[in-house]
């Protein structure tokens, strides 16, 4: 079990993000972004900006992983 604090509607992204990639290839891993992700939890729009951290950090994670850096554990 993991616990994490923080902005209600970024944890909420998070969360529904991993259920949408779960199982997905890297080539299927795309998901929308911030405005539609805002939409699925509705997330205010002056929350907006929090999702754009998310963006940047599912894009990095899933360029390591293309390169090879995921090693599946």
């Amino acid at each position: 079990s993991i616990t994490a604090y923080g902005c209600p509607y970024t944890l909420k992204v998070c969360e529904w993000l991993g259920g949408q990639l779960k199982g997905r290839r890297l080539d299927q891993a795309a998901c929308g972004g911030p405005r539609d992700w805002a939409s699925a939890n509705e997330v205010p729009e002056e929350r907006l900006t929090r999702l754009l951290v998310i963006e940047d950090a599912l894009l990095a994670a899933l360029r390591n992983a293309s390169q090879g850096g995921y090693n599946g554990a």
